[in-house]
């Protein structure tokens, strides 16, 4: 199953991360500068379209 979580801000990013480490499939939707923070390498996840 996979989860999609909505706001990667403080509480969002906090949940995302939890699952992941739970190795729970998570994809998680930001904007703004939560989204810069992502892209900089902030989030530690993959991006789009990556295996």
């Amino acid at each position: 199953m996979r989860y999609v979580v909505i706001g990667l801000g403080a509480i969002g990013g906090t949940v995302a991360a939890r699952l992941s480490l739970a190795g729970i499939d998570v994809y998680g939707v930001a904007r703004g500068p939560h989204l810069d923070a992502v892209r900089a390498g902030g989030g530690g996840g993959r991006g789009a379209g990556s295996p």
